[in-house]
């Protein structure tokens, strides 16, 4: 009986620290260079190519640098990432909870939207996030927006704040800049179940308009100021 008692106890010890082992090991590994290379050609591969990360660095997992990023679908490059600083909770995954105090991005280009998926299995099942997501601190210095997404290209900074339990549920704050002419666009939202609340206020330079061929009597139309819509 004692020996049983003795061998289910070196079982369950076991059970215990090789997990601890393990993610130590993980965690030393991530946080030497070649571990990092490691990780970067492992993401490409589990990704089918579709992912691909280069110049990793900062501390793994909670601090993390990305010199440069790339999102492919089935036909090409669509989105592409510079300079990422990422400084995140791993702890909260623990609650299905991402929580970010801080997301920069040097340059992010938008080429184009993704390819719509042709799988028939995505298309009849909606997207669900996976977890509650809290990024207490965006900021993209450049956001570079392609030509066919918007009809002409354009650049802009944002920064704010974002928190979304799911597509139905979520609220930010979001400050948009043009840096490719004069504009400015402060956002404010919620939406749930039961509820949808935006706050728009935008300043724009009086070419704005004209650029994107909005009728003189859009909403979106005006001369120079701030102009504020609630709803």
């Amino acid at each position: 009986m004692a020996r049983t008692i003795r061998i289910l106890a070196w079982v369950a010890g076991a059970l215990i620290v090789l997990p601890v082992v393990l993610i130590t090991f993980v965690l030393v590994v991530a946080n030497m260079d070649w571990g990092r290379r490691m990780l970067e050609l492992t993401t490409a591969q589990l990704s089918g190519g579709r992912v691909v990360l280069a110049g990793m660095s900062g501390r793994f997992p909670d601090d993390l640098r990305i010199a440069h990023a790339e999102v492919h679908d089935a036909q090409s490059l669509w989105l592409s990432a510079d300079d990422v600083a990422l400084q995140w909770s791993p702890s909260g995954l623990a609650s299905k909870r991402l929580q970010v105090q801080l997301l920069r991005v040097g340059r992010v280009e938008l080429l184009r939207l993704p390819a719509p998926s042709t799988s028939r299995e995505e298309i009849s099942e909606p997207f669900k996030l996976p977890v509650r997501v809290d990024v207490a601190q965006v900021e993209i210095n450049e956001l570079a927006i392609g030509a066919p997404i918007a009809g002409a290209a354009g650049s802009v900074k944002i920064q704010g704040n974002v928190r979304a339990a799911s597509l139905q549920e979520a609220e930010a704050a979001l400050t948009v800049t043009r840096l490719d002419a004069p504009g400015s666009y402060k956002f404010s939202g919620r939406i749930d179940p039961t509820t949808l609340k935006i706050d728009l206020g935008i300043r724009a330079a009086a070419g704005f308009a004209r650029r994107h061929r909005e009728p003189a009597g859009s909403r979106r139309a005006f001369d120079s100021g701030e102009r504020r819509w609630s709803a």
